[in-house]
């Protein structure tokens, strides 16, 4: 074919896939308009933050040619902020129908002169509120207050039904309104039975675990919302409807459930520099025999590590916050510093202190075949203090999140080897909320030790080792310490950091810049910084619903001779930490 007949038919093509990409508004906005407000830029601001709101949550708003309908729509609009902001005088008026120039006159702005309370009291006084005599009028900080009531109301008394009302008289001469608060009639109850409908597959014993009340307790609304939470924790249903009646003095409760299937079938690939492809596969049924029983099969492997999995977690063991682990776990290993395998069974107790807070104890045994090696058979009792209240698994964006565990360790196969792990890691998310690019910082650091024997009596596979993608990134898998015939000898302790920006617009892409560092130390003394070799790099983040998929390009800024390439690649889901 002729170079000018496919150059045309590829720019014809071009033209259009361009024509049917999405409209850009903040490059080319479609019907752009001004707002004014003389003496007021404040309210002007507002005006035009929420009617830009508007058009996003309605873009079909911008589809119509002519303008008229349009203007039409938003000057209804524009009249029912103001009102909302306390200006019932207030007039809006378009200046230009082609250009859209709106114009306010706010007029007086609305005062309570008088706030009336008909509220009945408790042993809590109520807290101060949102709104006082003297204050504007606006709709926003009277709805706060009739939240903050409710909450009161909800956690401090009996009340049935809690529904906090309010009226507002206006007069328009004097530009004052009265306010008037009050609770709709209601009784002093308690709770009675609650019956579950809609889940068959779930015991109803297993259920009732997540009631935060029992029979006979004062009824709070606000212990409805922690069932429902509590329901939808649990991991087995999609939605809760709670609906209560009055039978005499005591609530009735019925909860309608929607399970969602127990079983999931879930795969994913993943690319790095050291490991090259890898595959994951995993199985899970969270509702084994009816009570919440969890079973999970996960199998993971790339050119370096393979690691295969059973685990079934038995939910309320001896306790409504308590678990009950058991796993077994082969892993083999084919690196530079280790050609292994590995068979460990275990079983732990888990303990939910709170909703932040986790504690795991258990015994563990581990049976490490290492090439060349001395076979090893371990006997440990591991024990692993969890905070975190970060707002995502996979993607935090604020909060933060603290690790503590220790390990003590017999060889059952070599018995004067003994020794303990300890080992700490934190992170902390700070995201700071923009209405275009959302950045958020991410800080990482992680250390940790091994004492009681000399770094050749432990077994390789756990010692500590540093670099790579889940690590270090820029530099070699497990690469940064001392080597011996270039291979790496892992440490006894060890210290890494993390730092990095990520920067977030609309719903489905970012990038990110990041800063590692990191050492695994031959002695046991815990470090901080001391010959750390460092590594950056930049990435590309694309957020799905359920996590994101991240692109990440790393340099070593010390790069060494005959270890470190010039840069590593890592493609994986779910961002770094």
């Amino acid at each position: 074919m002729n170079a000018k007949i496919v150059a045309v038919v590829a720019l014809l093509y071009a033209a259009d896939a361009c024509a049917k990409l999405p409209r850009l508004d903040f490059w080319n906005p479609r019907h752009p308009f001004t707002i004014t407000a003389p003496g007021n830029p404040g309210l002007a601001k507002l005006v035009r933050e929420q009617l830009q709101q508007e058009r996003k949550a309605n873009p079909q708003l911008l589809d119509a040619d002519e303008t008229l309908s349009l203007a039409q729509h938003e000057l209804t609009l524009v009249e029912k902020i103001l009102r909302a902001q306390g200006y019932f005088r207030g007039e809006v008026s378009l200046k230009s129908p082609t250009t859209l120039e709106y114009q306010i006159e706010t007029g007086p702005r609305f005062l309570i002169d008088e706030l009336i309370l008909e509220l009945p009291d408790t042993d809590a006084p109520l807290p101060a509120l949102d709104i006082s005599q003297g204050e504007p009028l606006v709709a926003d900080v009277v709805l706060d207050t009739l939240e903050q009531i409710k909450t009161h109301y909800s956690k401090h008394a009996c009340f049935y039904p809690l529904e906090v009302k309010y009226q507002a008289t206006i007069d328009k001469a004097a530009a004052t309104a009265q306010l008037r608060i009050y609770l709709t009639p209601y009784t002093s109850a308690r709770f009675g039975s609650s019956e579950f409908h809609g889940a068959p597959s779930i015991d109803n014993e297993f259920l009732q675990y997540f009631l935060s009340y029992e029979p006979g307790d004062c009824y709070k609304q606000n212990l409805l919302d922690k069932t429902r939470l509590n329901l939808l924790k649990s991991d087995l249903l999609t939605s809760t409807d709670v609906q209560t009646r009055l039978e005499g003095d005591e609530v009735v409760t019925d909860i309608h459930l929607t399970p969602r299937k127990p079983r999931t079938i879930k795969g994913g690939l993943s690319y790095d520099g050291d490991s090259k492809e890898g595959l994951s596969l995993d199985w899970e049924n969270r509702n084994l025999w009816g009570g919440g029983e969890h079973l999970s099969f996960s199998a993971a492997q790339n050119r370096i590590l393979g690691d295969y999995q059973a685990r079934l977690t038995l939910p309320h063991v001896y306790h409504p916050q308590q678990n009950l682990i058991i796993s077994t776990e082969y892993k083999t290993e084919d690196s530079t510093s280790s050609q292994s395998s590995t068979e460990i069974v275990s079983a732990s107790l888990e303990r939910h202190l709170s909703e932040y807070s986790v504690v795991s104890l258990g015994v563990e045994t581990e049976f490490i075949h290492e090439k060349n090696v001395r076979d090893s058979g371990l006997l440990a009792v591991p024990l692993r203090i969890s905070l975190n209240n970060t707002d995502q698994l996979l993607n935090p964006t604020r909060g933060w999140a603290l690790t503590l565990g220790a390990n003590s360790v017999w060889d059952a196969y070599h018995p004067e080897i003994q020794f303990q792990q300890q080992n700490i890691a934190g992170s902390i998310y700070y995201t700071y909320a923009s209405k275009s690019v959302t950045p958020t910082l991410a800080l990482r650091a992680a250390s940790g030790s091994i004492s009681g024997e000399s770094l050749d009596a432990i077994p390789v596979t756990k010692r500590f080792f540093v670099g790579g993608g889940g690590s270090v990134r820029g530099y070699p898998y497990k690469s940064l310490g001392a080597m011996t015939d270039g291979k790496p000898n892992g440490g006894l302790s060890f210290a890494e950091g993390s730092a990095e920006l990520r920067l977030r617009w609309g719903e489905s892409w970012g990038v990110a810049a990041f800063y590692d560092g990191g050492w695994a130390y031959a002695d046991d003394n815990w470090h901080w910084g001391k010959q750390f070799l460092w590594g950056y790099g930049v990435g590309v983040r694309y957020y799905t619903l359920f996590a994101p998929i991240r692109l990440d390009i790393a340099w070593p800024k010390t790069r060494r001779e005959g270890i470190d390439d010039p840069y590593q690649i890592y493609v994986s889901l779910g961002q770094a930490f």
